[in-house]
C-alpha cells in the first residue's frame, strides 16, 4: 500500500466560484486515487506538495522516496486538460520542447495527467538571478511563438483532438466559438456596471461580426495564453510547460500576448517588442486593423473575466484593460508602440 505524505494544502482563491473551490478543497482525496491508480507510484512511499502559483490548474510536485520526482497536473475541465495533452503531442512533433506525459485518464469524472519534473527551474528564474538577459529570454519564447503558430490545426478553441499532424479544436465553426468565448449578458453587464457611459453589447457584437464575415475556412494555428516567462524551464533546449493552448483566428494569439498592462515593466515591453518582430519576419507582415481588432476582444475578455471574480489586484488590471478600451484613440496609439 502507498504511503502519500501532503506536505502543504491546495490553495484556494477567494475570488474563485464555489466548484472551483470545493474542487480544491478535496484535493487530497483526489490526489490519493491518482497516486495510488498510477503504476510508477503503486506500493511507494510518497510526498506531495501543491503548487502554489498559478490558479488554472491544480499542479503537485510528487516525489518518491528514491528521490524521483514527478508532476500531477488537473482541473475541473475535461477539455483544459485534454487541451495541453494532445498539443503537448503536436508541439513535440514539431520541435518545440515540452514535458513528457507518462499517465493521463480520468477519475470521477475530473482528467489529469503524470509529467516529467524538471529542477533546472525558469528562465524567469534565471532572469531574477542575472544569469540571462531580456533579449535572450526574448529571442528564446518569439521562436517559441512562431514555432507554435505554425503548428496546423481545425476548428476553433481546446484542442481536443490530433491526427495526421493536424489538431481539432472543440468548436467546429467559427460562429459558435465566437458566441461562447466573446459573448454572454454577464461579461457585457460588468463592463456596464464599471463604464455605463459605452455601448459594451454594440461594440463587442460589431467586432464579432467583422471576424465572423472575414473567416473563410476552418483552418487555425495554434497559440498559447499563458505565455510568461516562468513557464519555460531553462533546460537546453528550453522546456515549455503550462502552456493553455487554444485554437483561435488569426492575430489572436498574438493580440493576448499583447494585452495592456496596468504596470507593464521595461522588460516585458522590450520582450512584446521584439516578439511582434519576430512574427513579421517569420510569420508575414501584420494587418493593423485586424491585430486591432483581436486585440480589442482579448483585452474585453480578459479584463471582464478578472471583474467578474475579483480581488483587489484583478479589479486593478480589469478596470485599467477596460479604460483602454473605454477610448478606441488610446487602444490605437497602444498598439502603434509594438510597431
Amino acid at each position: 500500500m502507498e504511503k502519500i505524505t501532503f506536505k502543504n494544502k491546495c490553495f484556494v482563491p477567494d475570488w474563485m466560484p464555489d466548484y472551483k473551490k470545493v474542487f480544491r478543497e478535496n484535493a487530497n482525496s483526489f490526489f490519493e486515487k491518482i497516486i495510488t491508480s498510477t503504476p510508477i507510484f503503486q506500493g511507494k512511499e510518497v510526498e506531495l506538495s501543491y503548487f502554489q502559483q498559478g490558479v488554472g490548474s491544480i499542479v503537485s510536485k510528487v516525489t518518491l522516496s528514491s528521490g524521483e520526482a514527478y508532476v500531477i497536473k488537473t482541473t475541473e475541465r475535461l477539455n483544459t486538460t485534454l487541451a495541453e495533452i494532445k498539443s503537448y503531442e503536436a508541439m513535440s512533433d514539431f520541435g518545440v520542447k515540452v514535458p513528457r506525459v507518462y499517465k493521463q485518464g480520468v477519475i470521477d469524472g475530473h482528467p489529469f495527467f503524470v509529467m516529467e519534473y524538471f529542477d533546472e527551474g525558469t528562465l524567469q528564474d534565471k532572469l531574477d538571478k542575472g544569469e540571462i538577459t531580456i533579449k535572450e529570454i526574448a529571442e528564446i519564447k518569439s521562436k517559441v511563438f512562431v514555432n507554435l503558430n505554425k503548428i496546423p490545426g481545425k476548428g476553433y478553441g481546446w484542442t481536443v483532438g490530433y491526427e495526421d499532424g493536424v489538431l481539432r479544436g472543440n468548436f467546429s465553426d467559427i460562429e459558435s466559438f465566437m458566441d461562447e468565448w466573446f459573448g454572454g449578458e454577464d461579461v457585457v453587464d460588468i463592463a456596464s456596471k464599471h463604464y455605463p457611459s459605452i455601448s459594451w453589447a454594440e461594440e463587442l457584437q460589431k467586432r464579432k461580426d467583422v471576424i465572423i464575415k472575414k473567416t473563410k475556412s476552418d483552418e487555425t494555428r495554434l497559440g498559447s495564453f499563458d505565455f510568461q516567462t516562468a513557464h519555460f524551464f531553462a533546460t537546453e533546449p528550453t522546456t515549455f510547460f503550462d502552456s493553455n493552448p487554444r485554437l483561435e483566428p488569426k492575430y489572436f494569439d498574438l493580440a493576448f500576448a499583447l494585452t495592456p498592462g496596468a504596470d507593464l515593466s521595461d522588460n516585458e515591453f522590450k520582450l512584446r517588442k521584439i516578439l511582434v518582430s519576430k512574427y513579421e519576419s517569420e510569420i508575414g507582415s501584420i494587418d493593423r486593423e485586424e491585430m486591432l481588432r483581436a486585440l480589442w476582444l482579448q483585452t474585453f475578455r480578459k479584463a471582464t473575466n478578472l471583474l467578474l471574480r475579483p480581488d483587489e489586484k484583478r479589479t486593478k488590471l480589469g478596470l485599467y484593460m477596460l479604460g483602454v478600451l473605454a477610448e478606441r484613440v488610446e487602444l490605437e496609439e497602444y498598439l502603434k508602440q509594438y510597431f
